[in-house]
């Protein structure tokens, strides 16, 4: 967990990690991906990653920074 800084509820964080596991696609999901990511996978090591999860209306409902400095 050391050099990891995560903003966000625990709700918004499992429509990401069930999205990026391919269990389901959560409604209005965007995220930038020219950012890599590793989530759902058997490794710590996360990349600088940014996405939105807009509401019904369009509106952005949440925005999620996550970044690991862990080296090595």
């Amino acid at each position: 967990m050391e050099g990891r800084v995560h903003t966000a509820h625990d709700d918004v964080l499992r429509r990401w990690y069930s999205y990026v596991e391919g269990e389901r696609e959560p409604f209005g999901f965007e995220y930038h991906k020219d950012r890599a990511i590793q989530i759902g996978q058997d490794t710590a090591r996360y990349h600088q990653t940014e996405h939105l999860i807009h509401d019904e209306s369009g509106e952005v409902e949440f925005i999620h920074s996550y970044r690991d400095d862990a080296t090595g």
